[in-house]
């Protein structure tokens, strides 16, 4: 029988790491803790062997997004420490279905405006991203190739409100 890993409660700023090839590791930061938690991990990669974490007040994010922590459970996201938490990553706008049809709302989830013209293919819809994904883009970005666009810091800060 395998030993099932229980999550603790995540807390704004709790800092974790993944692997993304067998030499280096990526980082990443809870933002906005919650049973789907938004957080961003870092473009630095850290060797496997790291001794110290680094300050992440500086570091440039890679990705950012709302996901749950499945990843803790399976255990291919370990804690490793808390720092203050990045309050520069980018907090995008999204789509939603209403009553009076399809609108904008601001991350905070207040009503900005109806759909207009190029909206509904520029906003995305709010949505969690599996962790899974998040170290797959990790892993593309370790290779040199791009990360998907629904977690791109590039993508999402372009669609701020």
């Amino acid at each position: 029988m395998t030993k099932k890993t229980r999550m603790k409660r995540l807390k704004a700023g709790d800092v974790f790491e993944f692997e993304v090839s067998p030499s280096q590791v990526a980082i990443g930061q809870v933002l906005i803790p919650g049973v789907v938690f938004y957080t961003c991990v870092f473009e630095q990669l850290l060797d496997v062997h790291y001794s110290d974490l680094p300050d992440l007040s500086s570091l440039p994010i890679a990705l950012v997004g709302w996901t749950t922590g499945e990843e803790f459970n399976f255990g291919t996201w370990s804690l490793v420490g808390n720092q203050p938490p990045r309050l520069d990553a980018p907090k995008p706008c999204h789509k939603v279905n209403t009553p009076q049809g399809l609108a904008i709302h601001d991350f905070d989830g207040k009503f900005v405006r109806l759909v207009m013209g190029h909206d509904e293919a520029f906003y995305p819809y709010k949505q969690s991203i599996s962790g899974r994904a998040f170290i797959e883009d990790m892993k593309a970005i370790a290779r040199g190739d791009s990360p998907r666009n629904s977690l791109s810091v590039s993508f999402l800060q372009k669609r701020v409100c």
